[in-house]
């Protein structure tokens, strides 16, 4: 991508490398517990090109608009908004994307390690004022009613938890677009309890923020490697986890199951070892645990590329620049835009204001006309090359 337009102002958030996230995530994917995808045998052609998969954060408050993150403020009080939150989580989230490591287990393996060559783009932030969705629960699914583009947009609900340990679900790891959403919850109560508590929110925040990249890549086809769906641990025929279930497995030879993992420790530790402990000997380092690692194999990097080959190229900044967009209004909530030809036309002077940031991103031309950029705004106008797979 080429960047050839305006910047006024831009401030980019630094990562603070630490997880404090000692709470359990939660992830749902359907029902039964076979996790295996459309993508396990095929084999991708663009795994090498860099992929960028849109996506909208969603803010769910009270009806009245309290409990969660606004348009001004945290929500509390202070002037941290819910459009600087939820670009400071895709900060992260970009972060773990654009790094990877090597695989702790098997003890000693040689897998290769590979660029990851995918990342998230912030499509728009949306305040919803809904309490019927407000607070996460097992039977209450917010996309039908307050889902956005869900055909080419994947679709973040930051939601209230009712107990504070965070985490996030997502039902749907096929190839086919439309349910490509997440619920999250708990951030804004356990922002506010790391503030008054620590003074800092960052740890937590950038926990939080992998936790997303993982329920993310779910809707990308990954499946856990260690445990169920639902997060139990997988069995491994030894004392504390007896049995064996050939199902409990993600469709890629180079993830070993648990059963592999504790027979070759003599049944002394699962790899499903928890948050902040993937460095200890035979736990998990793969994203797709639950163990604070960022690991990915070149199997499941293959899965990933080819479902973005496949059914889920419409959710691609390379797909989206491939038809012309006209626009009336420029700005909150879309953080970004995407035509082949865009067009600024709106039948009287609009400007962006003071604050907004904005990115249009296009593969022949973009036309301004009655449109001005406030001082202290941002706009990039930036080239992108339409996918050719």
């Amino acid at each position: 991508m080429n960047k050839i337009g305006l910047i006024l102002a831009f401030v980019l958030c630094g990562f603070y490398l630490k997880a404090q996230l000692s709470s359990n995530n939660i992830c749902i994917i359907g029902n039964g517990n076979v996790q295996k995808s459309s993508t396990d045998n095929a084999v991708a052609k663009s795994i090498s090109q860099l992929k960028i998969v849109r996506v909208n954060f969603h803010f769910i408050q009270k009806d009245d608009g309290t409990g969660n993150f606004n348009e001004v403020t945290d929500g509390d009080g202070r002037l941290k908004n819910g459009y600087v939150m939820a670009q400071e989580f895709l900060n992260r989230m970009n972060g773990f994307c654009n790094s990877n490591e090597a695989l702790s287990i098997p003890i000693g393996n040689s897998i290769p390690v590979l660029n990851k060559n995918y990342k998230f783009i912030l499509d728009a932030v949306y305040f919803d004022k809904s309490t019927a969705y407000y607070t996460y629960t097992s039977f209450q699914y917010p996309h039908a009613l307050l889902g956005k583009n869900q055909n080419n947009v994947m679709n973040i609900y930051m939601q209230y938890g009712s107990t504070a340990q965070p985490g996030g679900s997502v039902i749907d790891i096929s190839t086919t677009p439309g349910l490509k959403y997440t619920r999250m919850r708990s951030f804004w109560p356990g922002y506010l309890d790391q503030l008054a508590t620590e003074g800092d929110y960052s740890g937590f925040q950038h926990a939080f923020a992998m936790s997303i990249t993982h329920e993310l890549t779910h809707l990308l086809t990954l499946s856990h490697t260690v445990l169920y769906p639902g997060a139990d641990p997988c069995p491994a025929n030894c004392p504390n986890y007896p049995g064996t279930d050939a199902s409990c497995d993600d469709g890629c030879a180079d993830t070993p199951t648990a059963e592999e993992v504790m027979a070759a420790n003599n049944c002394a530790k699962h790899p499903n070892c928890g948050f902040n402990k993937f460095d200890i000997l035979y736990c998990s380092n793969n994203l797709m645990d639950y163990n604070s690692g960022i690991s990915l194999t070149p199997c499941q990097l293959n899965k990933i590329h080819t479902g973005l080959e496949g059914g889920l190229k419409t959710y691609l900044t390379c797909e989206a620049v491939k038809t012309d967009l006209v626009l009336s209004t420029v700005g909150f909530p879309n953080m970004s835009y995407f035509g082949k030809k865009i067009t600024v036309n709106p039948p009287a002077p609009i400007e962006l204001v003071t604050n907004n940031i904005t990115d249009m991103y296009f593969s022949e031309s973009v036309d301004f006309s009655n449109f001005s950029v406030r001082y202290g705004s941002t706009l990039d106008v930036i080239y992108e090359t339409p996918c050719n797979y």
